[in-house]
């Protein structure tokens, strides 16, 4: 009896349940979380919420338009951080 990775076991998993879509999703957006607290700052990117992804763009609502103005201008930074071929750019709502 061989041994079997449980990624590769949670994977098959996900797939069969229909969800491994909203997992990746879910990790996504922590990722995306993690990078932009360390490109604008922890408080900073407590004024962010991701709405969405959808047609290779992040959807962010911006509690502040400075924030979005840092946001935008690290916009390049973040994405490559990111490194996800699935994303090619931020979208913003102040």
């Amino acid at each position: 009896m061989s041994l079997i990775k449980l990624e590769k076991l949670l994977n098959k998993n996900l797939k069969q349940a229909g969800i491994n879509n909203r997992v990746q999703a879910s990790q996504l957006i922590d990722r995306f979380n993690q990078i932009l607290a360390k490109a604008v700052g922890a408080r900073a990117s407590k004024k962010v919420k991701i709405l969405y992804i959808k047609n290779g763009t992040v959807t962010i609502a911006c509690l502040s338009s400075v924030v979005a103005q840092e946001i935008r201008l690290r916009e390049h930074k973040i994405l490559k951080e990111l490194n996800e071929p699935s994303v090619q750019r931020i979208r913003y709502l102040v």
